[in-house]
């Protein structure tokens, strides 16, 4: 049991993890053993668009009160791998995969020392229904990119298949947290994915319309992308409305700093999120890893942001004259 709480992990379920050291590893945590299928297919899934061999780790954290000996929750550690173990091999998952019961009294604690022991390259997990707190840690503190998602396992009558993604739609954009994304749906699109990038030009004030340019730069590599120029009362409706009329997935990317703690990602994915449940639309949000310059970016693009808003209004109208 270490300072904050975590133990040592059970049993795991796994084939030979000898020579995975080069292989491209997910992190999976899951919270309700019913959803660890849907959230492992989408682990491969993704995993395989950056490495045709990705290894998927899923995990499940029981926590623990303080003051309280880990041998008491040992056994409904054992007890939720197992149905994990079940649950899963009854299934297709396109990849290797391992299955570990873990014991905490810090769920996000346990997750990000699990990403920086086992060296994963991304963190795939649900959209926090309950426990906001513990997506927002580590989404701030992971050592490499997360990867929420909204709309699959969670709502009932959902159509998307998590083990094949054959349209994505992306925002236009600028900042740290959009351009982390970029090279996740350039992988995407390189491997027959369709990529329709989606412009806003909102006529009220949620949100501020975005260059297209910036975004088709970093999708260099992908040979055909569509561009979709709509109108809407904010960015967040503009994007799902186009979402739900293109059909696919819904990427968007997520900040990486504590300024604005009434968010959970953003207030753009916030809002997205709310929005696309009701238009059943599936949303993946992106949070990049980032370094400490990058932070800083992410910190002040906002207001570069504001202030090209306001450079917008304070434009003449067409055929006006200034005094």
């Amino acid at each position: 049991m270490g300072a904050d709480g975590t133990s040592s992990r059970s049993e795991n379920s796994s084939t030979d993890r000898d020579g995975t050291a080069d292989r491209f590893r997910v992190l999976v945590p899951v919270a309700r053993p019913d959803r660890a299928v849907t959230y492992a297919r989408l682990a491969a899934t993704i995993g395989r668009f950056r490495d045709e061999d990705p290894l998927v780790e899923i995990i499940n954290v029981t926590t623990i009160p303080d003051q309280t000996p880990n041998e008491t929750v040992t056994d409904v550690a054992k007890e939720r791998a197992a149905q994990l173990r079940e649950s899963l091999a009854d299934a297709s998952i396109d990849a290797d995969y391992t299955v570990e019961g873990h014991i905490c009294r810090d769920i996000a604690f346990d997750v990000l020392q699990s990403a920086r022991e086992d060296e994963a390259d991304l963190v795939v997990m649900g959209y926090p229904e309950e426990h906001q707190e513990v997506a927002q840690k580590i989404e701030y503190n992971a050592p490499c990119d997360v990867l929420f998602a909204s709309g699959l396992a969670d709502r009932e009558g959902s159509t998307a298949d998590p083990r094949e993604i054959s349209i994505v739609n992306i925002g236009a954009g600028g900042g740290p947290h959009h351009r982390a994304l970029l090279p996740v749906v350039n992988a995407m699109g390189q491997q027959g994915t369709e990529v329709r990038v989606i412009s806003v030009a909102p006529t009220g004030d949620g949100g501020t319309e975005e260059s297209v340019e910036s975004t088709m730069v970093g999708l260099s590599g992908t040979e055909r992308v569509e561009v979709h120029n709509i109108s809407a009362a904010s960015v967040a409706e503009g994007l799902v409305s186009a979402a739900a009329e293109n059909g696919g997935v819904l990427l968007i990317g997520a900040t990486r700093t504590r300024r604005l703690r009434q968010w959970v990602f953003g207030s753009t994915p916030d809002r997205v999120i709310a929005l696309a449940e009701d238009a059943g639309v599936p949303v993946f949000v992106y949070a990049g890893s980032t370094s400490v310059a990058g932070s800083v970016e992410d910190f002040l693009f906002p207001f570069y942001r504001y202030y090209q808003r306001l450079q917008r209004s304070r434009r003449p109208l067409s055929g006006s004259s200034e005094s």
